[in-house]
């Protein structure tokens, strides 16, 4: 794996956070039917899936690159109902061929790791590794937009169990809800959250 930053581990525990938060609620989101075109700027289209009853929605866009016609489509799609995304940016990008001595040289595992920036200018990391440089790229990004939507919807969740436990007098809840929001503002601004 490529080198890790300790605000990997913060961000684990998030993760865990917002899945804990979130339970069955939770969203996957998968890209399918990816269509590439390379011009004087990169074009893409593709299917985005989700794994509840969402509907499946149609994207397409444009960036210099594969990455940021991705990242740029994608966010454009989702900050509408998740305005968090519209303060995110793209910081950093890297790849790693990891060559095994097993298989061709030319068909080593690509290992991808992304980072972007939160409105608080704190860094949030992505990785994912595929035998595709377009795979692994696409499934680091789909899985940065899963996880930035999915903070969005717990911190959402939360305030409304600090709300609940309020009402029922249950400070051992609110203990609880308010130390996890705490934890997820440092990925989203709490502000930023409709």
């Amino acid at each position: 794996m490529l080198n890790s930053y300790p605000q990997e581990l913060l961000q684990q525990k998030c993760q865990l956070i917002v899945e804990k938060t979130l339970e069955e609620k939770y969203v996957h989101l998968s890209v399918d039917n990816f269509i590439l075109r390379e011009g004087d700027r990169t074009k893409i289209s593709c299917n985005v899936l989700f794994s509840n009853e969402w509907d499946d929605i149609f994207i397409e866009g444009e960036g210099d690159g594969v990455v940021d016609a991705l990242l740029t489509t994608m966010i454009s799609t989702f900050s509408e109902q998740y305005r968090s995304l519209k303060y995110i940016s793209f910081d950093d990008f890297v790849m790693q061929i990891k060559f095994k001595t097993n298989i061709r040289r030319s068909a080593s595992p690509v290992e991808i790791k992304m980072v972007l920036k939160n409105a608080k200018e704190k860094d949030i990391y992505f990785s994912s590794e595929s035998q595709s440089m377009i795979k692994a790229t696409i499934s680091v990004v789909a899985s940065a937009c899963e996880y930035l939507i999915n903070a969005e919807r717990a911190i959402i969740q939360l305030r409304k169990d600090i709300e609940d436990a309020k009402e029922r007098r249950r400070n051992d809840m609110l203990d609880i809800y308010i130390s996890r929001m705490i934890d997820l503002v440092s990925i989203i601004s709490y502000d930023e959250v409709s």
